[in-house]
């Protein structure tokens, strides 16, 4: 897998964690017939702010294929992204799993379909964010693919040569 999807893969689910965090806040906000929507909606803000910063931080180490700094091994990338894909995952079902509370109700004063709309959207987006960290994993687990060394190497030593130790190069 090439740095170019790799780096495309990361910015999607950067992009869509900090769009989640938005509607998620705005979830946590709004006063629904769901009792529980508002703490669905503030653990989804926090997970997504705490990811935004994290896939911020893995972007700056992505493209260093000379460097030995922990941050630029393929474990860690893979490995930050295990966790996005399972929690985007729950939490955009748990989110969708309380629709039926405000997309339905008869007894509402004109803001429900607002808070429904409001509560798909956050959990579609939540889910595409986990689809496409997942997308981000697959990406880092093909790009060193090719290597004995596993999830052990530089993330950006697949895309092409892999450094060696003293300067010499080899090709994947």
């Amino acid at each position: 897998m090439s740095l170019k999807q790799r780096t495309t893969f990361y910015s999607i689910t950067l992009a869509l964690s900090i769009v989640t965090m938005g509607v998620a806040l705005s979830i946590a906000l709004m006063s629904t017939f769901s009792h529980v929507l508002w703490i669905f909606g503030a653990i989804l803000s926090a997970i997504s702010f705490i990811s935004w910063i994290w896939i911020s931080v893995l972007l700056g180490y992505n493209n260093r294929p000379a460097s030995s700094h922990a941050l630029t091994k393929a474990a860690v990338h893979f490995y930050s992204f295990l966790p996005m894909i399972l929690l985007y995952f729950v939490l955009g079902i748990m989110v969708l799993s309380q629709v039926g509370f405000n997309c339905g109700a008869r007894d509402s004063d004109g803001e429900a379909p607002g808070w429904c709309g409001s509560e798909i959207t956050g959990g579609v987006v939540s889910i595409a964010t986990s689809v496409f960290a997942s997308l981000s994993a697959w990406s880092i687990w093909m790009s060193v693919g090719g290597s004995s060394l596993g999830l052990g190497i530089n993330v950006a030593s697949g895309d092409g040569k892999l450094p060696l130790v003293g300067g010499l190069e080899t090709a994947l």
